[in-house]
């Protein structure tokens, strides 16, 4: 099993879960144990508990590694299995048998994937209202209304304000123009200083039905990349340390960067730093504030 993945390329493992329960499980990988890099990705291992079989919960596992699928771009998904049947209802149509690595003949099924066109774009006159509501609503959702006219004021207070960079708005838009995906990189400056090195990353939200399909991951990785090329040596963000450390970000307090008493923070490590070049932090220390901003006083 350890070769295998070593050669599948990259791998996810998804959980149906009934409170504190396993439901369902299935992988997904670039390769399985059918050694072939012509096809690909690859569902595998899916399994479902005794208990709650016959209620079509392998369906949802499938269903939710197939939307993974189509939105790192694969138009085609594929099992390896020796059941006959058993996934041909989930819309699976039989192709070939082959011979795992095992030397086990396995039937080798497809599925085709609808593809959606998304696209990152920076800030453009037309998604400047629909991003604020976009904001606005993800906040609303996941916290309260006054929560989400918060953000809102910040995004618009950025946007009136000297640290803000057109180019580090970015969102990302559907097939139909839709804006699902958005993140901000503003400057950012420790008590005066550092302002053309530093930015600070807020807010990030998507869409909530389609959270968890690496909207975030790959607005904030294009951010890093975009900011990097002007010049910027650092970014700094606060928020749960469990949805950024994935990304690189690491405590700023270990590079003596610090948070004013009035930001209010529950934790130090809720304050955090990544670096975008080696060593673009050496020099750089201070204490956040967020006075610049009315709405955050």
């Amino acid at each position: 099993l350890g070769d295998v993945y070593k050669r599948q390329g990259w791998g996810e493992l998804y959980l149906l879960m009934d409170g504190e329960n396993l439901v369902s499980f299935a992988t997904s990988s670039g390769q399985d144990a059918v050694r072939d890099e012509s096809l690909t990705p690859w569902i595998g291992f899916v399994y479902t508990a005794p208990e709650y079989r016959g209620h079509r919960h392998a369906g949802k596992i499938l269903t939710h590694a197939e939307v993974q699928a189509a939105n790192r771009g694969y138009s085609k998904i594929y099992i390896a299995t020796d059941h006959v049947g058993l996934y041909e209802k989930y819309g699976y149509v039989y192709q070939e048998n082959r011979i795992d690595c095992w030397g086990s003949d396995q039937r080798v099924l497809y599925k085709n994937l609808e593809v959606k066109m998304r696209s990152i774009n920076s800030m453009e006159e037309k998604y400047l209202l629909p991003s604020l509501e976009l904001v606005e609503t993800v906040f609303t959702e996941h916290s309260d209304a006054e929560e989400g006219k918060l953000v809102r004021r910040l995004v618009e207070e950025i946007r009136s304000k000297r640290f803000y960079l057109p180019e580090l708005e970015l969102i990302m838009v559907d097939e139909n123009d839709e804006v699902i995906g958005y993140v901000n990189f503003a400057r950012f400056h420790l008590e005066g200083r550092y302002e053309n090195e530093l930015l600070l990353l807020s807010p990030v939200a998507v869409k909530t039905q389609l959270q968890r399909q690496h909207i975030s991951k790959e607005l904030i990785e294009y951010g890093f990349e975009r900011a990097k090329e002007m010049g910027y040596k650092a970014v700094i963000v606060e928020g749960n340390p469990m949805n950024y450390r994935s990304r690189g970000f690491v405590t700023s307090a270990d590079y003596g960067i610090t948070a004013h008493e009035s930001v209010g923070l529950p934790a130090p490590e809720c304050l955090m730093v990544k670096e975008l070049v080696p060593g673009g932090l050496d020099g750089i220390k201070g204490v956040v504030s967020y006075a610049d901003y009315d709405c955050l006083r």
